[in-house]
């Protein structure tokens, strides 16, 4: 597939590169709740991390500092410069993800805003493929709206220091406005733990797991 056929896919699904709000002067998201997610009782255990995007740059040279291994699923479809995966659906990208990872368990689970992608069915079908992968104690980080009824602009993430992300916007808000209570029902096990209020109708979740 050309590069302008990806393009126009990628906007089609509204994960194409758009202008930031006045909410991001800076272009980062704080992410204090971050930390929290890589902290282990011994710091030299090597955890599995599942990151739901794709491995920017500045993510990549975060995470070098931080004794793990590292799953890209590319499940906003980023990647797809063949246009094998361009017209699935995001919950169709997360079953092929996981079926071609048989063996992996992960100890975190970088979200982002990937779940308000998925209406409340898809979400149930993400938490059955996430279940039996999630190790003992697992946690994961993304980003839920305070509000359903308001719009909550789509973010791209990556890592840029222990509590800050650097943000790029998409040209949609996201098709879906999923509440902390909503994530921490349907989810289970993982159940939310901690929850930060954020500019944008926005909120930063840690989750962990209840196994």
């Amino acid at each position: 597939m050309k590069a302008g056929a990806v393009a126009h896919s990628a906007a089609r699904r509204g994960f194409a590169p758009g202008a930031l709000g006045s909410d991001f002067p800076d272009g980062t998201l704080d992410a204090r709740l971050l930390p929290l997610v890589f902290r282990r009782a011994d710091p030299s255990v090597r955890l599995s991390v599942l990151d739901v995007g794709i491995g920017c740059a500045e993510s990549v040279r975060f995470l070098s500092g931080v004794c793990c291994r590292i799953a890209y699923a590319d499940l906003y479809g980023e990647l797809d410069m063949d246009g094998a995966s361009a017209d699935l659906a995001p919950i169709e990208r997360a079953e092929r993800f996981f079926a071609s990872q048989p063996e992996a368990g992960f100890d975190v689970v970088l979200l982002g805003d990937f779940l308000n992608y998925l209406d409340e069915d898809e979400m149930r079908r993400f938490r059955l493929l996430l279940r039996s992968r999630l190790n003992s104690g697992a946690k994961a980080h993304g980003f839920a709206a305070f509000s359903n009824v308001l719009p909550l602009q789509g973010l791209r993430l990556s890592i840029r220091s222990d509590e800050r992300l650097a943000i790029t916007a998409c040209v949609d808000d996201t098709p879906h406005r999923h509440t902390q209570k909503l994530i921490g029902r349907v989810l289970w096990p993982l159940s939310v733990s901690r929850s930060i209020l954020q500019d944008d109708n926005r909120q930063e979740l840690l989750l962990e797991s209840r196994r």
